[in-house]
């Protein structure tokens, strides 16, 4: 038997012609390679009549053959064969569609060897792992989970419209194990409803170097690269995009780069973000991120503008609201206006943790208006602000409102007030601020609620910021204000004199020990020691002694092992909201092996003998006492 080959297939050249005399067109099939499979069954010269019949055999032969691809006889997309080593290749907007329309590849590995232009077709529901069913909430269909390399290359001009349809992007959704990577997308323009974005409406896993501009409208959850983050990550990614609302339509968390993060991480990003209402109210926008709830760190914004004019709460800058960790950020050469409340130069409204963090611009709205913060129920720590604000009441150079902790921070900003005189750094204080300062000569106000004022060249000094020795900051003494360390500015690294505990380092290995009440009254004088181990080397008695709480309104988040003795006596009374023997122990903190007995709690909030509030760990504590608050014990 003749053996016939199945590889190389050959494509055929069609031919079309008259014979002479003839009373057809006679075509000609040519395969030019001959003793193939296809060379032998093609027929030279073929009538038209029997054209059809001759090419439903081919084409039969030839679905039987591509049917192999898996098998290796066929080349799939632009070649490859969808693994680490061997990615499919997209080459064409043919295959980028080909492989949304290819659920079963959904796990593969993918490479972008062209440059792409989308111009010309409006889609109506994300290219590759599109929502499926409109009328459920959440992601319906099977989730992107695999690797989509763009190689450094452009997808330009993607257009998608679709009101109706959640998840609306290029990609819908990518589950865990998704990774997208470099890749541009260029001049994208998205106008969908809910949970909408230029790149992925929805992510579980990562992106890391890409870059998205182009143009948006929604209603809820509208971000420029992400809608939704979910415990997934972006790093080292960029996004510059106009972001507006539907006709007639509020627009609810909005984000430059993302909407909203539920235990994401973002990190070393950047944002370029216009945000527009057009008449309608805003509630959570932000320049990078309207919502979040995980961590951001080392990120920025720059030339961020924000309107809303109809009204609207929690907006700022950077961040709308927080719920997370924000640490190493910045936000600069912004314009926020809004006819509402919680408006903040760097995040409208926060409950959580801001930290080693700036802003830089000018934000105007009605109520709860501040250069870091719109109204701060959480922790900022070591941030700076030097942000013109201007509101109807409640307005400070750095918070407009505080209800929880400030601590070792500083404006240099102006703040107008016009129904009650502004702050120069808190419209209003119900909270604890400590070791923070603000310019009175630079902002022309002599009066504030809470904070520290100084003379320009007073804040130029080392000996201002005695308590600020831990690590952060660094001053270029009678030049400049203190900056903090990241900004690589001129300067020397502020330091304190390491507080003198009973021994120890502070590591795990070799802990703080904790002897007498002095050394247990200090910890968390320096907040260089927040995070650091201790160790309870005997029974301590507080009778008698002034005490407000260990790391007094602020978290500790180390660990402090009571090592099975007894703290008894103690007295805290305060009115922040929570109080106890530590104030707040955060989710990294661990109190273990403590006995506290015969003490006497009383706050405004939360109460309790060994912690006001905890996030962390409590483990083999034992407690007796009496406890007395106004609203939660």
């Amino acid at each position: 038997m003749r053996e016939y080959s199945v590889t190389n297939v050959p494509v055929p050249i069609l031919m079309l012609s008259r014979i002479e005399g003839g009373p057809d067109r006679i075509i000609t099939l040519y395969y030019p390679q001959p003793n193939t499979l296809m060379h032998i069954l093609s027929h030279s010269q073929v009538s038209l009549w029997n054209w059809r019949l001759l090419m439903h055999r081919t084409l039969v032969i030839l679905g039987s053959l591509c049917g192999l691809v898996g098998y290796g006889f066929c080349e799939k997309y632009g070649g490859g064969q969808g693994i680490a080593e061997d990615p499919y290749l997209i080459a064409s907007v043919e295959h980028l569609v080909g492989f949304g329309n290819t659920p079963d590849d959904y796990d593969a590995h993918f490479l972008l060897v062209n440059d792409l232009d989308m111009a010309g077709t409006v889609y109506t529901g994300a290219v590759i792992a599109p929502d499926l069913d409109k009328r459920e909430r959440g992601p319906q269909g099977r989730k992107f989970n695999g690797v989509f390399d763009g190689g450094g290359h452009k997808i330009s001009n993607f257009t998608v419209e679709n009101r109706s349809i959640h998840y609306l992007a290029l990609f819908g959704f990518a589950g865990k194990n998704a990774v997208i990577k470099n890749l541009h997308l260029v001049d994208a323009s998205v106008h969908g409803g809910d949970t909408a974005s230029c790149l992925i409406g929805g992510l579980e896993g990562t992106i890391e170097n890409c870059s998205v501009t182009g143009k948006l409208s929604g209603t809820y959850c509208i971000g420029g690269m992400v809608s939704f983050l979910d415990n997934a990550s972006v790093k080292h990614s960029t996004c510059k995009v106009v972001i507006s609302s539907s006709a007639g339509r509020k627009l609810y968390i909005a984000g430059g780069l993302v909407a909203f993060s539920q235990y994401g991480k973002i990190d070393h990003c950047i944002a370029e973000c216009s945000i527009n209402t057009d008449g309608n109210v805003l509630d959570m926008g932000g320049g990078l991120i309207g919502f979040n709830h995980g961590t951001i760190a080392n990120s920025y914004c720059d030339q961020v503008s924000i309107v809303a004019k109809a009204g609207g709460k929690d907006v700022g800058a950077f961040c709308g609201h927080n719920a997370g960790s924000i640490r190493n950020c910045l936000a600069f050469e912004f314009q926020v206006q809004c006819k509402g409340e919680r408006i903040g130069g760097l995040v409208g409204g926060n409950s959580s943790l801001i930290a080693m963090s700036v802003a830089e611009g000018q934000v105007v709205g009605m109520s709860g208006i501040g250069g870091i913060t719109g109204k701060n129920t959480g922790y900022i720590i070591d941030c700076y602000s030097n942000v013109t604000s201007a509101a109807l009441e409640h307005v400070g150079g750095f918070a407009g409102v505080n209800t929880y902790g400030i601590l070792g921070s500083y404006s240099i900003g102006k703040a107008v007030g016009v129904a009650e005189k502004a702050g120069g750094f808190v419209g209003q204080n119900t909270g604890l601020i400590d070791l923070s300062f603000w310019d009175a000569e630079k902002s022309r106000i002599d009066f504030d609620v809470a904070a520290v004022p100084k003379r320009t060249s007073e804040l130029k000094r080392k000996s201002t910021f005695k308590y600020w020795g831990n690590g952060v900051w660094l001053i270029d003494e009678d030049s400049d204000y203190p900056r903090l360390a990241w900004e690589n500015t001129p300067g020397v690294i502020i330091e304190d004199e390491p507080v003198e505990y009973g021994g120890g380092s502070g590591t795990a290995d070799d802990p703080y020990l904790i002897y007498d009440a002095n050394s247990l009254t200090m910890i968390g004088a320096y907040p260089q020691d927040f995070e650091k181990h201790f160790k309870l080397m005997a029974d301590i008695d507080m009778q008698g002694v002034e005490f407000k709480g260990i790391c007094y309104g602020f978290g500790f988040g180390g660990v402090f092992d009571g090592n099975g003795h007894v703290i008894r006596n103690y007295v805290v009374n305060n009115d922040l909201p929570c109080s106890g023997l530590f104030t707040v122990i955060p989710h990294t903190g661990v109190v273990k092996n403590v006995i506290v007995e015969g003490f006497q709690v009383s706050g405004s909030r939360f109460v309790g003998g060994l912690c006001g509030k905890n996030d962390g760990l409590i483990q083999r504590c034992r407690v007796a006492g009496s406890m007395e608050a106004r609203h939660l014990v």
